[in-house]
């Protein structure tokens, strides 16, 4: 069985690293994969019901994140020891000398459809890793520490080396396990690693160790590796989350905490100020419409420029803090959209402003919405403070009435 490793172009080179990485990989490294948070793992510990070893997800680093990278039995690579795209490799798990393998006649434990990846004493062709980039234009290229993300395919059984999001049982010592999936057609980050170690025990002058970097460079740096990171972290299957076109109407809510005995907190906007912000933001294009109507015709200006600008900044603010969610592949949460909240709450108190703008009833009508936005609060406030629940963990007394939506899940 061969596996292809995937190279996926774009990460800037760890500048701020405190070890001396190889700037290439080749033979004999000693090397890290990494995904999202969480290492490929692998220890003493095997699966009952093969006797195998198993290879796992890990949080944390130790030796058994280390993995030796050799030829694979005596194929030839392309070069003395660089590895570069189309060079076949085998892993080797430093900590307990034994090789990576894909079992094609196995199941995964926490997922049926994926087949199972262990540890053998020995290699053979299960063990064979052919490293190669997305295209053939990529050919022959050389794999770069930091700088190249890679996925392990195996042909053969035609899927791809994944760290799950489920954790194995007690023998496996609640880590994720690692299994070869089929689905990376649909969702390719969940099978992309980050070269992150990567040491050479001949290569001592072709380093690049801790290099100078000033900071906007080390800015960028880690700018773009929060965004790569962030983006490998997907929702498991029975993880609550929601998308960005659900925060501004408030579709649904968060069960912070569920108890009987205790009760339950649930995070849920305040509908009256989400949906009066998400009727401003239209207004407030409608306004910019006739502002610019009026310009046009030579009219007198019906809103002051200085307060429609201010009014416009706050939209930008707005989009900037939200648009860019719609571009990410992580899971996403309704306190994600608290930073453009702010934004749209500025954005409807500048509207309130240009609307009253010359009302002789302006002060009258400023209390008035007031009180309405201390009455819903003091209204939805048990949502936040704690609301009462009976045993089947659905709410009583007067706030059930309060549940507008379907999608609420109180």
């Amino acid at each position: 069985m061969q596996i292809l490793l995937t190279v996926l172009p774009f990460k800037p080179g760890n500048k701020v690293t405190d070890v001396k990485n190889s700037q290439y990989l080749s033979y004999q490294n000693t090397v890290r994969f990494k995904t999202g948070n969480f290492l490929l793992h692998s220890h003493h510990l095997t699966y009952p019901d093969i006797g195998l070893n198993q290879v796992t997800g890990y949080g944390h680093r130790d030796e058994n994140n280390k993995w030796e990278v050799e030829r694979c039995l005596s194929t030839p690579g392309y070069g003395d020891s660089v590895i570069v795209s189309g060079d076949m490799i085998q892993l080797r798990h430093i900590a307990t000398g034994r090789y990576l393998s894909v079992l094609p006649d196995v199941a995964g434990v926490t997922d049926l459809a994926d087949n199972r990846v262990v540890t053998t004493e020995t290699s053979d062709l299960n063990s064979c890793l052919q490293v190669s980039t997305s295209d053939l234009t990529h050919k022959f290229k050389k794999i770069e520490t930091f700088q190249t993300d890679v996925v392990m395919f195996s042909l053969n059984n035609k899927c791809a080396l994944k760290i799950g999001k489920k954790k194995l049982p007690e023998y496996g010592a609640k880590q994720l396990e690692v299994t070869c999936t089929r689905r990376h057609v649909r969702n390719p980050a969940l099978v992309h690693f980050t070269l992150e170690h990567n040491i050479s025990p001949v290569e001592a002058d072709n380093v690049q160790g801790i290099l100078p970097a000033g900071f906007f460079s080390k800015l960028y740096e880690m700018q773009i590796k929060m965004l790569v990171t962030n983006n490998a972290l997907l929702p498991s299957e029975e993880e609550p989350s929601s998308r960005p076109w659900m925060w501004p109407v408030n579709w649904k809510g968060l069960w912070f905490a569920l108890s009987h005995q205790h009760g339950g907190v649930y995070f849920l906007g305040n509908p009256v100020i989400f949906w009066t912000n998400l009727i401003m933001i239209f207004v407030l294009l409608a306004i910019n419409i006739i502002q610019a109507y009026s310009q046009l015709r030579d009219r007198e200006l019906p809103y002051k420029k200085a307060e429609l600008y201010q009014s416009n900044w706050y939209l930008f603010g707005y989009l900037l803090h939200y648009l860019p969610f719609y571009l990410m592949g992580r899971i996403l949460y309704f306190h994600h959209f608290y930073s453009a909240f702010i934004f749209n709450c500025m954005l409807t108190g500048g509207v309130v402003e240009l609307l009253l703008a010359g009302c002789s009833s302006a002060m009258r009508i400023r209390g008035a919405l007031l009180l309405v936005i201390f009455l819903s609060f003091i209204a939805f406030a048990p949502l936040a403070y704690g609301i009462p629940v009976d045993e089947d963990h659905k709410t009583y007394g007067y706030i059930k009435w309060f549940k507008w939506l379907n999608t609420w899940g109180f």
